[in-house]
């Protein structure tokens, strides 16, 4: 069914484990198409073969259901109802291959239930990422009154996902696109242009030495080489005519001339210009930190790598800071070393104090405590101290508190890099300010990712979104109106954390609420977290709660969420919003905005 593997075959063998706690349910050989770019081989109706659809005609207006057409695991399409017709599609997510029957199905669209992609039921095509392919669709017939599904008569011919159609370069099209940015919002573009029309020439420019790679890895599990976690490979981008120049740096932008200058002594000229060029980690000003050995930062592959490369032979990591990024190199670096005393140090009472409160919180911190992780907190680092090598050796707290440490990872932060367009464009504090076009004050500049600042559509009011799934939907987006499709960014925050083999997911633009309600058994990490502003629901944390956040993002989405209080004391249940929200169309989807043919 699955045509090529996003991690190795090794790493699947030694981290079975893994597998089988992961998120709602087993992930099984974690073998996803996503990587792969053959389309579906046109085939004969002799080498189709008809499956009777008993007990699916009573499937009501959104439903959905599993059909297993042979008995083991993966072994399913899925049948759901739109429109009044039964429609068939991959069962499984193009991201890491979760059941989508097991996810929520929202107007047209299913969502997978681990990490809220979302996949159009009539095209099969990707909606809403982390996913980058689609998955197939399988013709349904009736015949004598009853539904039949058509597969291929030689099931191994059967194909989950694909990729969505791709406009070729044309030669005579003389029109440069230029991304600078290699990360997942550039790729997102650069995909995106091709599958909308796109034959012009479009060229990547990124720092790294790696085609673009799934980053959100580097702290859930560093492989043996990037290979393993490109989001695409070389064949692809090479098959679609998308240039990448690697190890190489955007010096100057002249948007008079429309010409980029790069690092190699070479330059660009440009049609239309996306910048997506991400963000750099903060160096904390900490007396002794700068240039003392075993101090890491996580934020390109390499540097995870010589991070994790070192961890075995530590014996007192600590890790500054209470977000993602250090909670997660938590858990992975106690799993690495088990033997290590691992030490986080938080400024807040409790990690993610600021993102999502205090109860939730504290939660994660029992759950890393409970797993052999110390915490420090309500205290800084005043400084570092090294031994006679140049390697760090201990550190003085702002309390006068002394800790032995070899080594120090750093979760302090990043800052965007815009200094290319800072005196080009109109910008909000540090971030490039855009239009919800992602159109910036330049018309042929567009921005996407970390540097963009971008007005929510229902509020007008400006967020910064750095997170994977909005990176690519922005690099989407942009990409979109490069060629004049004039298709708003609509999308609210979505993010996960996993730590502990547990997940958290969380949608909503709710960083500055009041109030925190609890629905379920937080302690039993099971509970649905209601972030208020003013009593209006801003934001929506989940654990062990199937389908929650993908239901809640689908109302901030539309701006259908109701009042806290209804939520509070029960007057509205999630099934009830939902139910509100299968109501109201979206005015735009990627699926059906982002077509080549």
């Amino acid at each position: 069914m699955f045509k090529n593997n996003f991690f190795s075959k090794n790493y699947f063998k030694s981290n079975l484990s893994f597998f089988k706690k992961a998120t709602l349910s087993t992930i099984g050989i974690y073998a996803f198409s996503k990587y792969s770019f053959s389309k579906n081989t046109m085939m004969t109706e002799e080498e189709y073969k008809k499956y009777l659809l008993e007990g699916f005609e009573n499937l009501e207006e959104g439903q959905m259901k599993e059909f297993k057409y042979a008995q083991g695991k993966n072994k399913s399409v899925l049948i759901c109802k739109y429109e009044g017709k039964l429609r068939a599609i991959g069962n499984y997510c193009s991201h890491f291959g979760a059941p989508l029957h097991t996810g929520v199905m929202i107007d047209r669209v299913v969502k997978c239930p681990y990490h809220g992609a979302s996949f159009d039921v009539v095209t099969g095509k990707q909606d809403i990422a982390p996913g980058v392919d689609g998955v197939s669709t399988f013709e349904i017939v009736e015949e004598g009154g009853k539904s039949y599904v058509k597969l291929p008569s030689d099931l191994s011919k059967l194909e989950n996902t694909k990729t969505s159609e791709m406009t070729k370069r044309d030669f005579n099209n003389k029109n440069r696109i230029v991304v600078l940015g290699g990360g997942a919002a550039g790729l997102s573009a650069c995909e995106t242009l091709r599958q909308s029309g796109y034959s012009g020439e479009i060229v990547l420019v990124s720092n790294e030495d790696t085609i673009p790679y799934d980053r959100t890895m580097l702290t859930k599990w560093v492989p043996p080489t990037p290979n393993d976690i490109l989001i695409r490979n070389k064949d692809f981008l090479d098959n679609y005519d998308i240039t990448v120049k690697l190890n190489t740096k955007a010096v100057k932008v002249d948007n008079s001339n429309k010409t980029v200058q790069l690092s190699d002594n070479s330059s660009l000229n440009y049609s239309k210009l996306l910048v997506a060029t991400g963000s750099s980690p903060v160096l904390p000003k900490i007396n002794g930190v700068e240039n003392t050995k075993n101090v890491h930062f996580i934020r390109t592959y390499n540097q995870a790598k010589e991070m994790i490369d070192n961890v075995p032979s530590k014996s007192n990591i600590c890790i500054l800071g209470g977000s993602f990024i250090s909670m997660e190199a938590a858990s992975l670096i106690k799993k690495t070393n088990k033997n290590a005393n691992v030490t986080v140090l938080v400024r807040g009472k409790v990690p993610f104090q600021k993102e999502l409160g205090e109860q939730v919180g504290n939660i994660l911190k029992k759950l890393s405590e409970d797993n052999g992780v110390k915490f420090v907190t309500e205290n800084e680092i005043k400084e570092v101290h090294s031994n006679n090598k140049g390697e760090i050796s201990k550190i003085i707290l702002n309390s006068n508190e002394t800790i032995n440490c070899d080594m120090l990872l750093l979760g302090t932060g990043v800052k965007a890099n815009t200094e290319l367009v800072s005196d080009l464009v109109q910008m909000d504090n540090d971030k490039i300010k855009s239009n919800l076009l992602l159109k910036t004050s330049d018309p042929s500049i567009f921005c996407a990712g970390d540097v963009a600042s971008v007005p929510f559509i229902h509020t007008g009011k400006r967020y910064s979104y750095g997170h994977w799934v909005n990176a690519q939907q922005q690099g989407a987006i942009s990409a979109m109106n490069m060629l004049d499709k004039n298709v708003p960014f609509e999308y609210v925050p979505y993010y996960w954390t996993r730590m502990w083999d547990k997940s958290l997911t969380y949608t909503g633009n709710g960083s500055d609420f009041d109030e925190v309600f609890i629905d379920g058994n937080i302690s039993k990490y099971t509970f649905v977290a209601y972030y208020f502003k003013q009593g209006k629901v801003v934001g929506c944390a989940s654990m062990g709660v199937s389908n929650a956040t993908n239901i809640m993002y689908e109302a901030f989405r539309r701006n259908l969420v109701p009042r806290g209080n209804l939520i509070k004391d029960g007057s509205i249940s999630l099934d009830n919003i939902k139910e509100t929200v299968n109501k109201t169309k979206v005015k735009c989807s990627r699926a059906t905005c982002a077509c080549a043919v």
